[in-house]
């Protein structure tokens, strides 16, 4: 199968992805095997990874341009402030998770992107404080 581009890399801004409403890119049996994972309710969000060092904000809006982004976390090493190559974005509705999910095993420069529904944060998550 083809994996689709979704640009060159980093600040390129001309991405290519599916349209919202495409209802399944070339990963569509990939969405059927998280069907039972996909929340009902909010946070609709995703996990970006195998992202490139130098990414930004800027590029993730890019390459979800056609969907209803609520907030992106791109997450850094405490020590260094260095990008980790993951993030995670947040969907306005259920369909726009869906539709982020046929971006797995797109092609983003020369780096495979790897797009999977986030493990939901606990609310009740006990640890020592910070």
């Amino acid at each position: 199968s083809r994996r689709q581009d979704v640009g060159r890399g980093p600040q390129d801004q001309h991405y290519q992805g599916p349209p919202p409403s495409s209802g399944g890119g070339p990963q569509r049996d990939r969405i059927g095997s998280n069907r039972d994972r996909i929340p009902n309710e909010p946070p609709f969000t995703v996990f970006v990874g195998n992202l490139p060092p130098n990414t930004i904000q800027g590029d993730l809006d890019g390459i979800f341009q056609q969907l209803n982004v609520k907030s992106i976390r791109l997450v850094r090493d405490r020590e260094t402030d260095d990008f980790k190559g993951y993030c995670y974005v947040e969907f306005g509705a259920r369909e726009d998770l869906v539709n982020a999910l046929t971006f797995d095993n797109a092609m983003y420069g020369d780096r495979v992107l790897r797009v999977d529904v986030a493990e939901q944060r606990r609310k009740d998550q006990s640890g020592p404080p910070r």
